[in-house]
C-alpha cells in the first residue's frame, strides 16, 4: 500500500503515482490511499485506488481510515510519501494490530515545524525502513538519529542527484532499477520480520 497525503499535481505526488504504477507494472497487487485530486487519473488500472481524508488537513481521521484499510486488505507493506503520512500509517498500524512492514521514502523536510529533539524521535519510530533519495536526505535522517541500517538509499526516479560515473548514472537513473531496489528492499524488510 502506498500512502500518499493527496492525489495533488504536486512533485512528490507524482513520484508516488510513478512508483506505484511501476510496483503494478512489475506484477505486485498495489494499492494507493490518498485524498482524491487530479492525479488519479494518472494511476495505471491495475493500482486500485483507496480514498483517505488528507493527512495534512486531518491527521486523526486520515489514520483512523488507514486503520480501517489495513484491517480489510491487509498489506505486507505500507509506504508513505512524506512524513505525516508516516505517522499517521504508524498511528494506523498500531490501532489496527496488522503487522504489516513500514516504509518512509523521504524526499521532504521531515516535521519541519518541530525541533529535532521532538521530530526525531517520532520519526524513528514511525517506520521500520527509511528511502532516502538523495545525500541530503541522508544526512538529515543520519543527524535525526536514524540507524544507518534502517536507511536505503534509492534516487528518485530520473533524480540528477548521482554520485557515479555517466554509465553507472544512466542505469542508476532508470525507473526499473528504481522499482526493482524498492521490491528488494521490501523483500529484504519482510524477510527480516519473519520468525
Amino acid at each position: 500500500m502506498i500512502c500518499g497525503d493527496s492525489l495533488s499535481a504536486g512533485d512528490a505526488e507524482a513520484r508516488a503515482v510513478a512508483l506505484a504504477n511501476a510496483l503494478a507494472g512489475e506484477g505486485l497487487t498495489v494499492l494507493f490511499a490518498a485524498d482524491d485530486g487530479p492525479l488519479r487519473g494518472a494511476l495505471d488500472a491495475r493500482v486500485k485506488y483507496l480514498p483517505i481524508e488528507n493527512v495534512h488537513h486531518a491527521l486523526t481521521h486520515a489514520a483512523h481510515d488507514l486503520s480501517y484499510l489495513l484491517r480489510e486488505q491487509r498489506p505486507d507493506v505500507i509506504h508513505s510519501y512524506d512524513d505525516t503520512c508516516a505517522l499517521a500509517a504508524a498511528l494506523a498500524v498500531k490501532a489496527s494490530k496488522v503487522g504489516c512492514a513500514r516504509v518512509l521514502t523521504h524526499d521532504a523536510p521531515m516535521l519541519p515545524r518541530m525541533p529535532r529533539f521532538i521530530s526525531g524521535p517520532i520519526m524513528r519510530h514511525c517506520a521500520d525502513r527509511f528511502v532516502a533519495t538523495s545525500r541530503d536526505r541522508l544526512m538529515v535522517l543520519k543527524k535525526l538519529g536514524v540507524p544507518g541500517e534502517k536507511i536505503i538509499r534509492i534516487p528518485r526516479f530520473l533524480d540528477p542527484d548521482v554520485e557515479t560515473s555517466p554509465s553507472v548514472a544512466t542505469a542508476a537513473a532508470d525507473p526499473r532499477t528504481d522499482t526493482r531496489d524498492t521490491i528488494q528492499a521490501y523483500r529484504d524488510l519482510l524477510a527480516a520480520r519473519s520468525p
